[in-house]
């Protein structure tokens, strides 16, 4: 299970987790502070379908009207 950490907790919280098993990122690290509620949505979905391409290195472009995945390293 993977876990997104809010803003509005302490970095923390994702050390807390890791240290228990769990693999957490804080939302700073995948997306800006300021973002709106509503941009939570499109990135969980990305990190949700393309999990394992973006493990392995993979680019994801999140625009209003399409997201897009490219596999790196691009030639």
């Amino acid at each position: 299970m993977k876990i997104l950490v809010d803003m509005n907790l302490s970095p923390r919280w994702r050390e807390a987790l890791e240290a228990s098993g769990y693999e957490a990122v804080w939302w700073r690290d995948v997306g800006p502070a300021n973002a709106p509620d509503e941009a939570l949505p499109p990135v969980l979905e990305v990190l949700r379908r393309f999990s394992e391409a973006l493990e392995r290195g993979a680019l994801a472009v999140i625009g209003p009207e399409k997201t897009r995945l490219r596999l790196l390293p691009l030639q």
